[in-house]
C-alpha cells in the first residue's frame, strides 16, 4: 500500500523517513508468524509555486503487507516528525478514465457539472528528490 506524508520539512532525506516508518512497524511475537512487514520504497516528492516561490513537500512510502501499512498510518498519523505534526493517509492514485465527466461526454447521459471552475492550483512545478544514498559498506566499497 502507498502511503502518503504531508508537508514533511524541506531538510528531510529519505533514511529519515524509512527509519521513522519502521520504528512504527508492528514487532511483535505474534508477527512472527505473519508475513515480514517491511518498506518497499521510499520517495520526496516536492511542489514548488512560481507565484508565492513556496516549496511543498511530500513523503511516499511503500509498505507491504496492507495491514501492517494501515497499522502505521494509525500510529503516526498526527505524530511528531522533526518538529512537525504529521499527516499520513492512504495515497489513492487517480485515473481520469474514472471521472464520470469524461464518461458523460461519450454517452448520452445528461450529466449536470457542478464544479463552478479548477480547484487545483496552477502552475505547480512537481519534482522528485534525487539523493545518492550509500546502502551499506560491501556497495560503496565495490563501487569506489
Amino acid at each position: 500500500m502507498l502511503i502518503i506524508i504531508r508537508n514533511i520539512p524541506q531538510d528531510t532525506v529519505k533514511r529519515e523517513i524509512a527509519d521513522h516508518f519502521q520504528a512504527a512497524l508492528p514487532n511483535g511475537f505474534f508477527s512472527l508468524l505473519r508475513k515480514k512487514n517491511h518498506i518497499v520504497t521510499v520517495d520526496i516528492v516536492c511542489r514548488k509555486d512560481p507565484l508565492s516561490d513556496s516549496l511543498e513537500c511530500d513523503g511516499l512510502v511503500r509498505v507491504e503487507p496492507d495491514d501492517a501499512a494501515l497499522r502505521v498510518i494509525k500510529r503516526l498519523h498526527g505524530k511528531k516528525f522533526k518538529g512537525r505534526h504529521l499527516a499520513v493517509r492512504k495515497y489513492h492514485i487517480r485515473s481520469w478514465q474514472k471521472d464520470p465527466r469524461v464518461k458523460a461526454v461519450n454517452s448520452t447521459l445528461n450529466f449536470k457539472d457542478r464544479r463552478q471552475g479548477e480547484r487545483r492550483r496552477t502552475n505547480l512545478k512537481t519534482f522528485k528528490i534525487k539523493v545518492p544514498e550509500i546502502q551499506g559498506l560491501e556497495v560503496f566499497h565495490r563501487s569506489y
